[in-house]
């Protein structure tokens, strides 16, 4: 059976992008090893604190091996207030072709995404079904893209 995850967090730093790049090659090796599919996403902008950045990922494979990458993933220090929107079994791999997708996004200049993006991922989490419907289509539309 197919599991999936999809969660937010927020970084502990501001990451530059040869950092992510770094996460991501780790994580495709890890997932192509593992079958794992999916998507992550490093949404940045600025506040009244500074610089500030939010991981949101969706992982797609078995229920073992999405839960037990998921375990090690909540200990990284590179992130912290993890919050799951969804979990559970699925028919089918949204991400199916990659084995882990990536997009960086500025939100600044864009006030819809801003409100979306600085709320508290606790606040994300509760309004499960409603965040994450906007979260999921987000997400596709970038493997809708083909990027």
């Amino acid at each position: 059976m197919l599991y999936t995850i999809l969660y937010i967090s927020k970084a502990r730093w501001a990451f530059e992008q040869e950092e992510l790049f770094i996460l991501l090659d780790q994580s495709r090796v890890w997932n192509d090893s593992h079958n794992l599919t999916g998507f992550l996403a490093y949404v940045e902008g600025t506040n009244d604190h500074g610089a500030q950045g939010r991981f949101i990922q969706i992982l797609e494979g078995t229920e073992k091996e999405v839960t037990d990458i998921f375990a090690n993933i909540k200990v990284d220090v590179r992130h912290h207030h993890i919050s799951v929107i969804k979990r559970g079994p699925i028919s089918k791999r949204k991400f199916d072709l990659w084995k882990m997708g990536y997009e960086r996004i500025t939100i600044n200049g864009n006030p819809d995404l801003q409100t979306f993006f600085t709320m508290d991922p606790e606040v994300l989490a509760a309004h499960g079904d409603i965040n994450n419907n906007m979260l999921m289509q987000f997400m596709t539309s970038f493997y809708a893209k083909g990027d």
